[in-house]
């Protein structure tokens, strides 16, 4: 017997970084070599990170369940899967030249992202948007968040949040869905090639905001528990039938 450990011991220190059954994995074949990430391809061929909340069987070529998915504000406006690395990059808001209005965008940044496949994880919307109104006084930005679970171009659920009012501080200020919903409709179900719309703009105020970009610390959250395979190799072809 300890002859037989010492050349599985011997094979083991061979194939190092490969998995190999009984080399130093767990019960469920998760090797400390493996890293608890992994990757989805959306509709536009682009990796969508997924955010783990919990255990899971990770394994090469074992199916990954997640609750949420994380898109991020970039300069060009869209939703990317990932942050873009132009550090310093923004959007500015405009200004709401003076007038009111509190739950109707006005000249907003909209950012879409779409190809979502998954189903709803029971989890509210969450985001986190950095905004920098500089030293003016008396501005507020707002959020509103659209979803089209079809992508039929029907809105479905939409949620607006109550404003956030900067201080006039320069320097960055989080704005967060647990600044509350000013008003929501429709209900949140399964995503079969959906869209998400997020559109931020000054509310009230006569300046400009910024909003931060292309940085992990500006997200928005959605609520889907996805399903991945994590990166492998690839499987060898089926050889034609004779």
């Amino acid at each position: 017997m300890n002859i037989l450990k010492s050349y599985t011991s011997i094979l083991c220190l061979l194939l190092s970084g490969v998995l190999f059954q009984g080399c130093g994995t767990d019960e469920s074949g998760f090797t400390d070599s493996q890293t608890n990430s992994s990757a989805l391809s959306n509709d536009g061929g682009q990796r969508t990170s997924l955010q783990r909340t919990g255990d899971s069987n990770e394994v090469l070529g074992q199916a990954v369940t997640t609750t949420t998915v994380r898109y991020y504000p970039s300069g060009t406006k869209q939703l990317l899967t990932s942050p873009a690395t132009n550090e310093g990059t923004t959007l500015e808001l405009e200004s709401a030249t003076g007038t009111n209005h509190d739950g109707t965008p006005y000249r907003p940044v909209v950012l879409l992202a779409g190809g979502l496949r998954g189903t709803y994880s029971g989890g509210p919307t969450k985001f986190s948007l950095p905004l920098d109104a500089g030293s003016a006084v008396a501005t507020g930005s707002q959020a509103r968040v659209s979803y089209d679970f079809e992508g039929d171009g029907q809105i479905d659920r939409q949620e607006t949040y109550a404003y956030f009012a900067s201080n006039n501080t320069p320097g960055w200020e989080t704005y967060r869905e647990s600044q509350g919903l000013r008003s929501v409709t429709g209900s949140m179900r399964d995503f079969n090639n959906g869209t998400v719309r997020l559109e931020v703009w000054n509310a009230i105020g006569r300046n400009p905001v910024s909003l931060r970009a292309d940085d992990a610390s500006s997200f928005l959250e959605v609520p889907m528990s996805a399903t991945a395979t994590p990166m492998g190799p690839s499987p060898s072809p089926t050889p034609p039938p004779n």
